[in-house]
């Protein structure tokens, strides 16, 4: 089904497979699952470690139409799908000459090494002030805690105090300007690792990005489609 559909859709619209995206999701399961062998307790990108689930690798082209999907166990670490994920795809559509671009999480010094071997290339990346009372100080630290905790990538830039003040439990919080022109040099930044040697820094760019589209039809599996 999946090799009528890649070729009917490449036939109608024109479809290039010379670069092809790949990416990793999970999705969890409420109970046992004990007649899922391949449900299992791992890495919960829903937040959910104490479910069993099974992970979910999709490759899509470079113009978002997904080309094939794979399950594997929920334990597996996205890396360990990699090598897999390529030969299933030889395998319903054939060897050829194309790029694979993926997160860095994929990457590994393994997988390179197959790539090279198998003839394929890949394209990856490699990483005011304001007070509210409060009877003592002691009940307010864990909620700043769990504030800064949960916007991780932002808490740098902030100065937060937490302190009695006149009877009364005071949070004031500025803007740190130093940290802020450190984080605009620094942060936001991608380094990508690649074989491939005849591209633009532009071209590259704009193949790894690409991604997104992968990502986007996750979310319509998991939100779209309610399933958890």
């Amino acid at each position: 089904m999946e090799t009528y559909l890649k070729n009917k859709l490449g036939s109608l619209f024109d479809l290039e497979f010379d670069l092809l995206l790949y990416d990793v999701t999970s999705t969890y399961f409420e109970g046992q699952c004990n007649a899922n062998s391949l449900a299992k307790h791992g890495h919960s990108r829903d937040h959910r470690g104490d479910c069993k689930q099974v992970c979910i690798g999709l490759v899509v082209t470079k113009d978002g139409i997904p080309l094939g999907y794979e399950v594997f166990a929920g334990n597996t670490h996205d890396s360990k799908t990699y090598q897999e994920i390529i030969r299933k795809m030889e395998e319903k559509y054939g060897k050829a000459d194309r790029i694979w671009c993926s997160d860095r999480g994929m990457t590994s010094e393994a997988n390179i090494e197959f790539l090279k071997q198998d003839g394929q290339l890949s394209v990856a990346s490699c990483a005011l002030n304001s007070k509210r009372p409060c009877t003592n100080p002691n009940f307010l630290l864990p909620g700043v805690g769990r504030i800064k905790s949960q916007n991780s990538r932002g808490a740098g830039l902030f100065d937060v105090k937490v302190e009695e003040r006149d009877g009364r439990a005071t949070i004031t919080w500025s803007k740190k300007d130093s940290w802020r022109d450190w984080a605009s040099l620094s942060e936001g930044c991608y380094l990508l690792r690649t074989n491939v040697m005849e591209w633009s820094a532009e071209e590259l760019w704009r193949a790894y990005i690409q991604l997104t589209e992968a990502e986007a039809a996750f979310r319509i599996e998991k939100s779209d489609l309610k399933i958890p």
